[in-house]
């Protein structure tokens, strides 16, 4: 096998990429956990929210993830993920690694998981990228929805307060980056 030499470099040789990739860099970290139990029954409540954050330039991309827990007595529910200017306006549309949720915010239904028991608690967790082209103070926010007939135990399970879980939202704010 041929051993390859950049520029007639071994690799030790090497300290520093070239000049024209741009690599990015993290400028913040946000970071909130709920540690408290709850319930919600045919409506809508925030499990999760970040600071406010005032992004540092308009090109700033946000890498975010949230870990959401819940038990559920009948799956009929969605968890939604939320960016909030000035009231309360979706992604759009929600970028993920693992796809594209539309302009919804609605970003997993809740209707095709049920709890073995009623001891049994689910855990979502997804990455999303957001560039809210902007440098006006914003936070991003997870909220379950539960519908007809269901309620959704956040941070818990069904039949006790007592197995406890958290849901937690991280966010890395970066400098400059590219979708490859």
């Amino acid at each position: 096998m041929a051993i390859i030499k950049p520029n007639n470099n071994t690799i030790s040789a090497i300290t520093a990429l070239p000049a024209a990739i741009t690599t990015g860099k993290v400028i913040n970290y946000y970071s909130t956990v709920n540690t408290s139990q709850s319930t919600v029954s045919n409506s809508t409540t925030t499990v999760v929210s970040s600071p406010n954050i005032t992004p540092a330039s308009t090109s700033s991309k946000f890498i975010i993830t949230a870990t959401i827990n819940h038990g559920s007595d009948n799956p009929n529910g969605a968890i939604f993920m939320y960016r909030e200017l000035s009231g309360y306006n979706d992604l759009s549309p929600v970028q993920s690694i693992s796809g594209n949720f539309g302009t919804t915010g609605n970003v997993k239904d809740l209707d095709e998981e049920s709890a073995v028991t009623t001891y049994s608690m689910a855990t979502w967790s997804q990455t999303f990228v957001d560039s809210p082209n902007t440098t006006s103070q914003l936070n991003y926010t997870c909220r379950i929805s539960a519908g007809s007939g269901c309620t959704v135990y956040i941070n818990r399970v069904q039949a006790s307060a007592n197995y406890k879980a958290v849901s937690t939202l991280s966010i890395l704010e970066l400098s400059s980056w590219r979708l490859m």
